[in-house]
């Protein structure tokens, strides 16, 4: 139990610092991205100024680059266009062409990805109207290649993953630490709880037991002597002390459950022949209307397990199926193997399981709010038991019910060969 649940804790724990982590990094690349594109724009901005400065001075376009791969144009009126290019910048061919298209005006840089012996090269693109010396306008036309600075981004996202993968192994580390912490205070407490009960259970196994032959040895003696309320009184009282001699019995098989010191008297048995057994046993106990159907898909399920305990497992479950069936009720036992299992499943169209009760139902001492009722009884000991019983095998069982429909039962155990 504690196992699973201390899975549940470090899963959900780690769940959360990875996807904390991942927010993180995810902020901080597009943070580190967005301020890389500003600091480019701010660079052609500034190539783009000197270009015009060097236009409206000069008349025309300065002799040497002064800034590494820029391709920078001048477009005229006519549409013919005056380049100058770095000895850096690759695909000039590819931006000249689009130059010559390039929509006019974009004083905010766009990004463009242009195709250069079969990779693609991104560049930077800004546009600008101006007046010449002649009185007309012409566009200045400059471009920045950014195949380095996504290249570096690239690189940057491979250590972000590398980081992330390495964070997300520390966060499963941490997780599991958080959660053994968490769990501590819990085990401790229900440790104390079990230890209390079986303490409890060994203490007041012996005085129930004088309690149980004492009523019996009154029963015998006093039996004609009394009153008609007083036998009342004495039957009531024997029921009673069978059943908190049930429960302190269970508690007891629970507490070895607890401390994996439950016995198993392992042998090989029929499965099948079991269950029949079972199934002829309850015809002469269930009501008159109700039925028990044995549906044996598979006659030849030979398990190794301990027989008796088999035996007690499907008194348990029968015995919770015939309770909450009305009359005319109908219970199925169906045997199934599935490769190296055994399946067992055990239905019924009683009042079913509300489903809020669904996950607790394995819990000790828990009964839902129907199963209360004084005509029901019980402890609410009888599943803990029975998934004691399947763990101690190896096994796993499982519930589905829909409330007012049915129940059903599945119990898969290991064929050992």
């Amino acid at each position: 139990m504690f196992d699973k649940l201390r899975r549940h804790l470090t899963l959900s724990y780690s769940i959360w610092l990875i996807l904390t982590l991942f927010v993180v990094f995810v902020v901080l690349f597009f943070s580190f991205q967005a301020r890389i594109y500003e600091v480019e724009k701010e660079n052609l901005a500034d190539a783009v100024k000197m270009e015009r400065q060097s236009l409206v001075e000069h008349a025309g376009l300065q002799e040497k680059p002064r800034y590494g791969l820029y391709i920078i144009g001048v477009k005229e009126a006519d549409g013919r266009l005056i380049l100058k290019e770095t000895d850096s910048s690759p695909a000039v061919e590819e931006v000249t062409d689009y130059f010559q298209t390039a929509p006019c005006c974009q004083a905010d840089p766009s990004i463009i990805k242009l195709k250069h012996q079969s990779e693609d090269e991104r560049y930077m693109l800004v546009s600008v109207r101006m007046k010449n010396d002649r009185g007309g306008t012409e566009t200045l036309l400059a471009a920045k290649n950014l195949s380095a600075v996504h290249e570096q981004m690239e690189n940057w996202l491979v250590m972000l993953i590398i980081i992330g993968i390495a964070a997300f192994l520390l966060s499963i580390l941490i997780g599991d630490r958080l959660a053994k912490r968490a769990m501590n205070p819990v085990i401790q407490n229900v440790e104390r709880q079990r230890r209390f009960s079986a303490d409890a259970s060994h203490e007041l196994r012996t005085p129930l037991s004088i309690f149980s032959a004492s009523i019996e040895v009154l029963e015998e003696e006093e039996k004609t002597r009394l009153s008609s309320s007083g036998q009342e009184i004495l039957k009531d009282l024997k029921e009673e002390s069978e059943l908190m001699k049930k429960m302190v019995e269970d508690l007891l098989v629970l507490a070895k459950y607890d401390h994996q010191k439950m016995e198993l008297s392992k042998e090989w048995f029929s499965l099948s022949e079991l269950a029949h057994t079972v199934q002829q046993e309850y015809k002469t106990v269930v009501k008159k209307q109700q039925t028990i159907l044995l549906e044996e898909w598979d006659k030849d399920i030979i398990l190794l397990g301990d027989k008796l305990k088999c035996k007690q497992l499907f008194y348990i479950l029968l015995d919770n199926a015939l309770k909450f069936t009305e009359d005319e009720g109908e219970i199925k036992i169906q045997l199934e193997k599935k490769r190296e299992s055994a399946i067992v499943k055990i239905s019924d169209n009683g009042m079913g399981i509300e489903e809020k009760d669904l996950p607790k139902i394995f819990e000790r001492f828990f009964q839902g709010d129907e199963a209360r009722s004084p005509k029901y009884g019980g402890t609410g000991l009888g599943l803990s038991i029975a998934k004691a019983i399947v763990d101690a095998h190896g096994g796993e069982i499982e519930v589905e019910s829909q409330f007012g429909i049915g129940t059903t039962i599945f119990i898969v155990l290991p064929i050992k060969k």
